[in-house]
């Protein structure tokens, strides 16, 4: 038998000694801490705003986080991205814990910022093999599932590069009691693909899914779009999303279902724009555990900043119990409203050094060139860079691998705009492009407005080479 009993905060975790074998916490995003047995697992912390510089943060804000993550024992980070692998969390944590990554694309990047963070044990781990990593207890990495985003009438073409360039990966961690699957931001839009292997899906006790995909600055930073536009392509998308998700729990039937891993505002001039999301059901996680509990059969339930979650286990059936903390009763249009005139912290930290911009576009997209080449990718588009406070633009055509002085009117085009400084900063490897497009700190223009893979990931390859050494 299923149950929720709400307590208040006062009487936690005194009250809840009994008979409790698991304790969940998620204090914020895909930041979770669990407890089992002996073990304290953190996955994915993120402890202070600012993150992509300087435009994400916390919504709401938490604080006293310290004690969750100096008691950890063992570490797992899903993907590099840095609402998932936060250095300030990292410099919080005890460097000798044990540390595991996913064996996927770009990991040996994830891997440096672990060793740079100081910390000593790190063991990649492979997708589909469950890895004893204590006594009892085993990590199974899901590898990533959703390589083209929410854009989920691609997922039946090319999906080798998904697998050659994906990141998103979830986590399943089995117990001798428990299974326990955490997807972090991995919409499973491929799990079909990968069930044969991934066995230990089906019945889990608990499954934590990301409750939206509003992490895109697409298409709240793309000017040719308005808001009504902008909120009618959300909802599709996130339409597009919610069948996914009631077809895979349909699948693999889990006893508990937790909304997780949606969790931030945005910080400077974009803030209006996505306060604009804040009265949609996608965005609020009390109303996605109704929906979900509704239209699958399966419990859900809303774990927020300081809640606790209880799991044990009566004549092997599931019970869950929830001690409530505080509430946040602010909305996200309104924390929203102090961040819209916060300046950009890109420009105080990517000062443009008078560099010859034209000459490092060159190198950089030698570079690109080679790597869509290496990659096998195809794509017909026009890249224009639009350097706003030079009022140069320069335009790549990714058919031909050349920079162009014109082009057609009929043309695809994808057109970015930002300063100098900016972009100075992303051709030497100061900055990444993808984090770069969680910022929302970069302007758009797209014609036709239609999704191309192929093109945003030969962008992330638009810098110079790297010495990956």
């Amino acid at each position: 038998m299923n149950s929720i009993l709400l307590l208040t905060q006062h009487e936690w975790p005194r009250t809840l000694e009994v008979n409790m074998t698991c304790l969940i916490k998620n204090p914020t995003n895909a930041f979770v801490h669990i407890e089992v047995g002996m073990s304290r697992v953190i996955i994915d912390p993120w402890v202070q705003s600012g993150l992509y510089y300087g435009g994400w943060s916390q919504f709401p804000e938490i604080e006293n986080q310290d004690k969750l993550l100096a008691c950890a024992t063992h570490l797992y980070i899903s993907h590099l991205h840095e609402d998932h692998c936060d250095p300030n969390a990292l410099s919080k944590m005890d460097k000798k814990i044990k540390a595991f990554i996913p064996n996927v694309f770009a990991s040996h990047a994830l891997k440096r910022k672990l060793q740079d963070a100081g910390f000593e044990n790190i063991t990649f781990l492979e997708p589909g093999v469950p890895t004893k990593v204590d006594d009892g207890i085993s990590f199974e990495v899901i590898p990533p599932l959703n390589g083209f985003g929410q854009e989920s009438e691609h997922y039946v073409e090319n999906d080798s590069l998904i697998e050659t360039t994906a990141i998103d990966t979830g986590l399943i961690i089995t117990t001798l009691d428990y299974k326990l699957v955490f997807l972090a931001d991995n919409t499973p839009y491929l799990y079909k693909k990968y069930l044969n292997v991934l066995t230990n899906l089906y019945s889990a006790d608990l499954i934590a899914f990301p409750y939206n995909g509003a992490a895109s600055d697409y298409p709240v930073c793309y000017l040719n779009i308005d808001d009504e536009e902008m909120i009618s392509i959300s909802n599709l998308r996130e339409s597009r999303r919610e069948l996914a998700f009631e077809e895979f729990f349909g699948e693999v039937k889990p006893s508990l279902l937790m909304p997780y891993s949606s969790d931030f505002a945005v910080i400077g001039k974009a803030a209006r724009r996505f306060s604009k999301f804040s009265k949609m059901w996608w965005m609020n996680r009390s109303l996605v555990a109704e929906r979900y509990a509704e239209s699958t059969g399966i419990p859900a339930i809303a774990v927020n900043g300081c809640d606790l979650l209880c799991l044990s286990k009566e004549s092997n059936a599931l019970e869950f119990k929830l001690t409530r903390g505080v509430d946040n009763p602010q909305s996200l249009e309104d924390f929203s409203r102090n961040l819209i005139h916060v300046p950009s912290s890109v420009d105080e930290l990517f000062k443009y050094s008078g560099i010859d911009l034209i000459a490092l576009t060159k190198i950089a997209t030698e570079h690109m060139f080679n790597s869509i080449e290496q990659f096998k990718i195809k794509c017909d588009w026009i890249f224009l860079v639009t350097i706003t406070d030079l009022s140069i633009d320069i335009a790549i055509d990714l058919n031909i691998a050349s920079i162009v002085q014109s082009y057609s009117d009929d043309r695809k085009l994808l057109n970015v705009r930002l300063n100098s400084g900016y972009l100075e900063a992303l051709l030497t490897g100061k900055a990444h492009w993808n984090n770069a497009q969680l910022s929302f700190q970069l302007e758009w223009i797209r014609t036709p407005n239609t999704y191309s893979h192929d093109l945003y990931t030969a962008i992330n390859f638009f810098h110079a080479a790297r010495n990956k050494s």
